[in-house]
């Protein structure tokens, strides 16, 4: 896709993040011009930006999954601000950012660092526990603090199947007991990743038929 084809659509705005399942939480535009090297938004409500900073422009096709890249502010006027022209538009497919809940333990050892072979440390295992997962990664809790940009490998289990996979962790949050941590798989095998994308889209159709059980008991 090129920047051109996003002339006239509906884009959404944020600071930039690796997790695209909830984008509730983001200032919406429309691309109305393109030029040499900057291109205009006319944005549809409030956008707590100043110029220089960094935001990420995100673009929702229903049929190909999100279109999305990171640039930088140039100038605004009011409701019209211009922006550096990207130097690529990343993609990912709708399944890779569905999330669904999921809960059962993890093991994971360190692999890698900025580079730094870090396989001798694999007795060096810790343990947590996974609350949701996507096609593209996995939230999980831990009382071990990994650092953001370490490769794990990951094992756990799915419905009775074990999985290993590898991860680089993408977002850590610090919590009273333990920490949250977002670790972005990075798939080696294409069939397991299809084998992870068909968990989820199962799993998301049984936490919709629980939620609605739930809902149908409730108004009994």
């Amino acid at each position: 896709m090129h920047i051109e084809d996003l002339k006239g659509n509906e884009i959404n705005l944020r600071k930039p993040k690796d997790d695209f399942s909830d984008l509730t939480k983001t200032a919406i535009g429309q691309l109305t011009e393109v030029k040499e090297d900057e291109f205009i938004i006319k944005l549809k409500g409030d956008l707590d930006f100043k110029i220089s900073d960094a935001i990420q422009v995100i673009y929702i096709d229903s049929s190909q999954g999100v279109h999305y890249f990171t640039t930088e502010i140039k100038s605004r006027e009011e409701e019209i601000i211009k922006l550096k022209l990207p130097d690529i538009i990343n993609r990912r497919q709708r399944r890779q950012f569905v999330r669904v809940e999921y809960k059962t333990d993890i093991q994971f050892s360190p692999v890698s660092y900025q580079g730094e072979n870090l396989t001798h440390l694999e007795e060096k295992k810790g343990a947590g526990q996974m609350v949701d997962i996507s096609g593209g990664g996995i939230c999980m809790l831990s009382d071990i603090r990994l650092l953001k940009g370490l490769v794990v490998e990951l094992n756990f289990s799915l419905k009775g199947e074990e999985f290993k996979i590898l991860g680089e962790v993408v977002r850590i949050m610090d919590r009273e007991e333990d920490y949250e941590m977002g670790v972005k798989f990075d798939f080696k095998s294409s069939k397991i990743e299809n084998q992870i994308s068909n968990f989820v889209l199962k799993q998301q159709i049984i936490n919709r038929r629980r939620a609605k059980m739930a809902k149908e008991k409730g108004e009994d």
